[in-house]
């Protein structure tokens, strides 16, 4: 685990709260893919089966979903080992940079709209100045322009910063060596027999924000929705095993 946590990007930051003992891995993890709770886990046969259950708010009469976790461990585990080998980290980093290139391109045109707003916003502040203040009707009237100009202007400035707020960067070069040097390392690391459960449920905080659970139309797959720390997504479907 020391290797993986020197060649962590900085950016990355724990989700999920602390880790329980137990064998459920997204135990903190888990969100309902029906109400968008955060589901909690139970243990059947003596600890050995987790279940991710949603009661759906404490006013709910029946659970909004119970579903057995073993499966959906397994299922989630093998993507993470696929999608964090060296070329699925490369396919990520091309898609967060084409993210951030397009994030690029909006910010700029809403900056263009701001420069746009302070031009006319300045363009009539003189000529309100200029005005003769004896001419009162006029005055009044590029007075209220102006207004109308610097409400443009603030809401421009609003929706630039709003933008700026929500750009995720794409990795650096550092981050990019230190994400291809853990895709190397972690099937090796994960299947250790020195590495814990409690070890793989910090280890999956560290790249998922959550994971979203739900059974659509008549519960016979399991759909998943995997957040990724860096605003990625992927999704799994699988048929359900009951039983």
């Amino acid at each position: 685990m020391e290797r993986l946590e020197a060649n962590r990007p900085q950016h990355l930051r724990q989700a999920g709260g602390a880790v329980r003992e137990g064998s459920a891995l997204l135990q903190g993890l888990a969100a309902c893919g029906r109400c968008g709770r955060r589901m909690y886990t139970q243990y059947r046969d003596g600890g050995s089966n987790p279940d991710y259950v949603c009661t759906g708010g404490s006013r709910a009469t029946r659970s909004c979903m119970c579903i057995a976790g073993t499966q959906i461990d397994r299922a989630l585990e093998r993507a993470v080992l696929e999608a964090l080998r060296p070329a699925g980290v490369e396919a990520a980093l091309q898609a967060a940079e084409q993210m951030e290139a397009g994030q690029d391109t909006a910010l700029e045109q809403l900056r263009l709209a701001e420069e746009r707003a302070a031009y006319e916003a300045s363009r009539a502040e003189r000529a309100y100045r200029a005005v003769d203040p004896e001419n009162r009707l006029v005055a009044r009237g590029l007075e209220r322009e102006w207004e109308r100009c610097l409400g443009n202007l603030e809401a421009a400035r609003e929706a630039v910063a709003a933008r700026e707020r929500t750009c995720r960067p794409a990795p650096s070069a550092a981050e990019r060596e230190a994400l291809l040097a853990l895709g190397e390392d972690l099937p090796r690391v994960w299947h250790a027999e020195t590495t814990t459960v409690r070890d793989r449920k910090e280890l999956l905080r560290e790249l998922l924000e959550e994971v979203v659970i739900d059974l659509p139309g008549d519960g016979e797959r399991i759909h998943l929705v995997l957040r990724w720390r860096g605003g990625l997504r992927s999704k799994l479907e699988f048929e359900r095993r009951r039983g």
